[in-house]
């Protein structure tokens, strides 16, 4: 079923990654800087199969602000990506790069393309056929989220991958 249960200390922050067979791994972190000695916390961590059609995004996939180069911290969740295409020798994908709906249209759909772009690098720098790796800057135009709060707002600003061939 994948239920599991753990017992971690109140005041600290843990990374998890969690994998299965046929799916692409998910990474985040529980918080539990505010969280109260014995307090009991559920979380559900989903796992995406990896089928054609399927849009995965990179939870952990981070630039600066109306910036394109990835910073340091997105080498985890990348290198997991390659995993997975080395694993999977026949993998066409493409990498989607989105924006919130602030700024200027056009900017954004360019910022989003070079993001896109910089994933596709990444890949290819890894070993990753570049003919198997599309890239698209979608800008603003498909959001997962309709708020105007900041949280919302980050919610939108994402990159992920659609499985095109296996």
């Amino acid at each position: 079923s994948g239920k599991f249960k753990i017992s971690l200390d109140a005041g600290n922050k843990y990374a998890y990654v969690a994998a299965a067979k046929g799916y692409f791994p998910a990474s985040g972190a529980f918080d539990l800087t505010q969280a109260k000695a014995g307090e009991e916390i559920t979380s559900e961590i989903v796992l995406n199969a990896v089928a054609v059609g399927e849009s995965i995004t990179l939870n952990n996939i981070y630039f600066d602000t109306g910036k394109y180069d990835l910073l340091p911290a997105s080498s985890s969740e990348l290198d997991r990506l390659v995993q997975l295409m080395r694993e999977n020798t026949n993998m066409e994908i493409r990498v989607e790069g989105h924006t919130d709906n602030l700024g200027d249209f056009d900017k954004n759909v360019e910022l989003s393309q070079n993001r896109a772009n910089a994933v596709k690098k990444y890949l290819v720098a890894k070993g990753i056929d570049s003919a198997r790796v599309g890239a698209k800057g979608l800008g603003s135009t498909r959001p997962v989220s309709k708020g105007t709060s900041e949280a919302e707002r980050r919610r939108n600003r994402r990159v992920e991958f659609i499985v095109e061939k296996l």
